[in-house]
């Protein structure tokens, strides 16, 4: 991934959509839109890489994604706009269980340990507030399809 050119005003707006910023006003968006990383990946590049031991955590702003657990495999899941990802090792600091792989040009937000620190409590704990909501969904789900496996 490239680092890259792109309008914070219109991203701005963009985010202003999104799941994780509705809590924020502009200015808190502003602040993250400061400090965070904007890459942008082209079709079929990888973004996140199995094993590797990175510690950011993204959120898709435009585009889409795959998320695969071999290489050349079969998707397992979609990520659109709006979505999280990278928690797992921006949380833990454990390597990459997954590829996440672009499927269109995208647009994407990395926020890792040190931009966390640049941002004030509040906007740090929205988006804490955030994480853990994907994280509490995840578990629900898993939990529910380990019910209907066991039915």
């Amino acid at each position: 991934m490239k680092p890259s050119i792109v309008n914070k005003a219109q991203l701005s707006t963009v985010t202003s959509k999104l799941p994780m910023f509705k809590s924020m006003n502009m200015l808190d968006r502003d602040q993250v839109l400061k400090h965070a990383r904007i890459w942008i990946a082209q079709p079929e590049e990888t973004i996140i890489e199995m094993g590797v031991e990175e510690h950011f955590l993204y959120v898709l702003l435009a585009g889409k994604a795959t998320v695969h657990l071999e290489e050349e495999g079969l998707s397992v899941a979609d990520i659109t706009p709006g979505d999280l990802f990278g928690e797992m090792g921006f949380i833990l600091n454990v390597p990459r269980n997954t590829w996440v792989i672009a499927q269109d040009t995208c647009i994407l937000l990395q926020i890792d340990h040190q931009v966390m620190g640049k941002l004030t409590a509040p906007i740090r704990e929205k988006i804490k507030d955030h994480i853990i909501e994907k994280l509490a969904k995840s578990l629900t789900n898993a939990n529910e399809n380990l019910k209907l496996s066991g039915e």
